[in-house]
């Protein structure tokens, strides 16, 4: 299974081209998943913990490929991902029933994020069974730009984007 990258990035890396979308009423969720010892205290980077969080985040880019949403990173314990049908070219995707649709793509996600953090927990590994899984979802108005020229990542920028 192929990942879900939008269209108009993969044209943009391939010719060069710099990428800047502005777009309204673009979901985006927040997850930031902490690991903590059987004392309360965090675990501390430890190389368990790292694969763990990378099993746990591999099974968080099958559910945006599944529910069709776009990860726009990880880095450390946070997953950020936004609503984006990358399958419709982006001046088709605006209206606002497909903006509703992927608002409730993003919903859908975070549950089944929930979910997998449940049903591993059940499992019995310790560092999991320890884990607590925070989500937060918003609303709002973007940048979204491809940035780098070696390292290209598409990168999302604005008020609606850097919430405290």
């Amino acid at each position: 299974m192929g990942k879900l990258v939008p269209f108009h990035i993969l044209a943009g890396i391939k010719n060069d081209q710099q990428i800047v979308d502005m777009l309204d009423n673009v979901t985006i969720l927040y997850a930031k998943l902490s690991f903590f010892e059987n004392d309360g205290t965090m675990f501390k980077g430890s190389l368990n913990v790292v694969q763990q969080l990378a099993s746990v985040f591999n099974k968080f880019d099958e559910i945006c490929e599944q529910r069709q949403v776009y990860k726009v990173h990880s880095f450390g314990d946070f997953y950020v991902l936004m609503s984006y049908n990358g399958k419709l070219p982006k001046e088709k995707r605006r209206n606002q029933d497909l903006q509703i649709e992927e608002a409730y793509n993003i919903i859908l996600a975070g549950f089944d994020m929930l979910t997998v953090v449940e049903e591993l927990q059940n499992m019995g590994n310790m560092i999991i069974r320890n884990s607590n899984l925070k989500i937060g979802i918003h609303t709002g108005k973007i940048v979204g730009a491809l940035i780098g020229q070696n390292f290209v990542r598409y990168d999302i920028f604005g008020s609606d984007v850097k919430l405290t």
